[in-house]
């Protein structure tokens, strides 16, 4: 194995810089997935405090919250930095820019596609326009990165310390699908209000194409950030982020 040059120290399969620049460093994270930490951070603070400001959006918020606070553990757990997406600077450009191509050939697919729609979460409607914003195209999409790409992914990864594609594979599958039931559930939340369960299977059916959407988008948002060159949530962020400003300008439409 390769010694770091100086200045530098070994972090599982990579160099890390030490010294007076890592002073505030968690012992053995790497520069990416401390990026990423601090923006679980500053995320978390900005919802604590809508959580106190704004009681009827305390479930929607307090979701995102659990979300944010596994997300941190992860990220700064030893184990799981070699596994993690975390956030480059260097490539955040181009990350950017496929996120926004991405947003538009996936939403095309969806309209020609027979039976694919993008879905809209439920929120309790005493919560107003502006905030049902903010949570559904700015805080959803950030959180959620950092829950399902960043730290349930890695978590998926590190059964053993053997790298294989067939292991990557598998993680990317496995966050799909708890993506998608999540997803759905946020869709239909409150089925047992349904006044028969006939009802609520066809609202649970309705939701379907939304499920598959969901599964779909996030084994191509998988299948992206884990590839060498890339390995940035930046982008999984702004294909989200254009997916849910998308589905929300669509919802308003139809309410008006």
């Amino acid at each position: 194995m390769a010694k770091c040059k100086k200045g530098f120290k070994r972090v599982g399969d990579r160099c890390v810089r030490s010294g007076a620049s890592s002073a505030f460093r968690p012992k053995g994270v790497l520069e990416h997935n401390l990026v990423a930490r601090n923006v679980i951070i500053g995320m978390a603070f900005v919802l604590a405090f809508l959580w106190v400001i704004n009681p009827p959006a305390r479930s929607a918020v307090g979701i995102n919250l659990v979300f944010l606070a596994i997300a941190f553990v992860v990220y700064t757990a030893r184990e799981y930095q070699d596994d993690l997406i975390g956030i480059t600077k260097g490539n955040i450009l181009p990350s950017i820019g496929y996120g926004i191509v991405f947003t538009f050939f996936f939403f095309l697919i969806t309209l020609v596609v027979p039976g694919m729609s993008l879905g809209f979460p439920s929120l309790p409607a005493s919560i107003g326009d502006n905030l049902k914003f903010f949570l559904v195209v700015i805080v959803a999409p950030v959180t959620e990165s950092l829950f399902f790409c960043g730290a349930l992914y890695a978590w998926f990864s590190n059964f053993d310390n053997t790298p294989s594609k067939k292991k990557k594979w598998v993680a990317i599958i496995l966050t799909a699908l708890l993506f998608s039931l999540w997803h759905i559930s946020a869709y239909i939340s409150g089925i047992y209000l349904y006044p028969d369960f006939v009802s609520g299977m066809s609202a649970f059916m309705a939701n379907i194409s939304a499920f598959i959407v969901a599964f779909l988008f996030m084994l191509i948002t998988g299948w992206f950030i884990t590839r060498d060159g890339i390995k940035n949530l930046v982008f999984g962020i702004i294909f989200h982020m254009g997916l849910n400003l998308i589905a929300f300008s669509l919802a308003v439409a139809v309410f008006l």
